[in-house]
């Protein structure tokens, strides 16, 4: 584990030596590569390697350099550097030491209690990782927390993965040693964690800029600061993916930092959601879309984008305005989904047409409760109002005869397995909604002469042969 040495004893008026203080930016390395030493003591100190000095003038009190490591071919190589500091009372000496070239192996076989995946696959030597990848197969229960250690040894990585590891927090792997100008893993720019159920604290990533933050699955409810880089070549991604949030005041302080100010043609800032709730939605109303774009990058047309990956609508369709005033765009492959209180009755539901509403029989049953409608008599004029009924898998219109214009209500209603409307609908063209239900294998429509023929063509390519629409069947 990389060593941030601070040693240092005080310089009260003792009559002692001096003492130093050392602080490394890193002690993995490659070969000829550069890592930072910073020292401090009240006399001026002077660092050698195998007795010939290596930084030059020597350092002053507090002072920084960035000193080359030894190139070499050999492997697993320890380099001790001899810092020296005197004074009329004696010298002081420390060590550092650098280790180069070290194989993979020499790390990754004293780690038992997880899997480790490094990529690029060629790579040899710690200091070639740049992408690492960590999981547990079954996650321990209140077992002690899992030693993520040695990670902060792939000091080049750029991509880190942690998935089901039984960690609490992240400050181990992110928060440089106490007192250090360094911060560990120096290059880490995509953070990526997954399903560790024991995680409650992430705070340590806004000690970060990154192009790309994804959550998954994680027991948090509120997100902390979060800092996010652009560049004219790299977009900027926040992922959140079956997450259930406080709500979305984490947008005030979400920092973006663009590099490339007015260059983004191809790239832009994308917070996307899949499988994702908020507490309180209508708190993205609360949200300053411009301070959003402006802050800390001062560029007031750096785009933000949200997209939802849900594979069903998962922003309820009143929210989506919200969404728009602080994104652009907002993109719902899906589309929207209208929300239904858990109290929200069948006599709550506004109906466009009250001979629909009288097709239930208890006005107080819980529409969540509702799976199955079916109607039997009256002319109905209107679908209008079965859009909040979710859970349903069969509607059967069965009247007489109907004025029904289109089946748009129906669309929403991705459990929707049957359809039937055996009942004369003489004005009914447009029957595209069926086509966006995926749970959709059985629909009859016996005396709608005007509907399109052509969807219900894609019909039944799409569901298959349970699909008759008697004006549409062929001679």
């Amino acid at each position: 584990m990389k060593k941030a040495l601070f040693l240092g004893l005080s310089l009260a008026l003792c009559g002692c030596k001096p003492a130093i203080t050392v602080d490394i930016s890193r002690d993995y390395l490659g070969s000829g590569e550069t890592f930072g030493l910073c020292a401090q003591s009240a006399s001026a100190i002077t660092v050698t390697l195998n007795g010939a000095a290596v930084s030059g003038e020597p350092f002053n009190n507090g002072e920084c350099q960035w000193i080359q490591a030894p190139q070499t071919t050999e492997e697993n190589q320890v380099y001790e550097y001899l810092l020296s500091a005197s004074n009329n009372f004696g010298t002081t000496q420390k060590q550092v030491a650098i280790h180069v070239n070290v194989p993979l192996p020499a790390v990754l076989n004293d780690v038992d209690d997880v899997q480790v995946t490094i990529a690029p696959a060629t790579a040899r030597y710690v200091h070639e990782a740049t992408t690492v990848a960590v999981w547990q197969i079954t996650t321990p229960i209140n077992a002690p927390e899992t030693d993520l250690g040695f990670v902060r040894k792939f000091e080049n990585t750029a991509s880190l993965t942690i998935e089901r590891v039984n960690i609490f927090s992240l400050d181990a792997l992110l928060k440089p040693v106490e007192g250090s100008r360094f911060p560990t893993l120096p290059k880490l720019n995509a953070l990526f964690l997954r399903n560790s159920i024991s995680l409650t604290d992430i705070s340590a990533v806004s000690d970060r800029v990154l192009r790309q933050l994804a959550l998954s699955n994680l027991p948090i409810s509120t997100l902390p600061p979060i800092s996010l880089e652009l560049t004219a070549q790299h977009g900027a991604f926040l992922s959140l993916r079956s997450m259930t949030l406080t709500d979305w005041t984490f947008l005030d302080r979400l920092y973006l930092y663009s590099r490339d100010p007015g260059n983004y043609q191809n790239t832009n800032v994308v917070v996307s959601t899949l499988d994702t709730d908020f507490a309180d939605w209508n708190s993205i109303s609360q949200v300053d879309g411009a301070a959003l774009r402006q802050r800390a990058s001062g560029d007031a047309n750096l785009p933000v984008a949200f997209l939802d990956s849900s594979p069903d609508p998962s922003v309820p369709c009143e929210f989506v305005a919200g969404l728009e005033t602080v994104f652009d765009p907002v993109t719902l492959p899906k589309g929207c989904y209208e929300y239904v209180d858990p109290g929200f009755t069948v006599g709550d539901v506004p109906f466009a047409d009250p001979a629909l509403k009288a097709c239930f029989y208890d006005q107080d049953e819980l529409v969540e409760d509702v799976t199955a409608v079916n109607c039997e008599s009256g002319n109905i004029t209107s679908l209008a109002g079965l859009e909040f009924f979710t859970n349903v898998f069969y509607i059967g219109i069965h009247t007489p005869t109907n004025d029904i214009p289109n089946l748009e209500p129906l669309r929403p209603l991705t459990g929707l397995q049957i359809f039937a409307m055996s009942g004369a609908s003489r004005e009914l063209v447009d029957i595209s909604a069926l086509l966006e239900l995926p749970a959709l294998y059985e629909v009859v429509i016996t005396d709608s002469p005007k509907v399109d023929c052509a969807m219900a063509d894609l019909l039944v390519q799409q569901a298959g042969q349970w699909i008759d629409i008697f004006s549409c069947r062929e001679e």
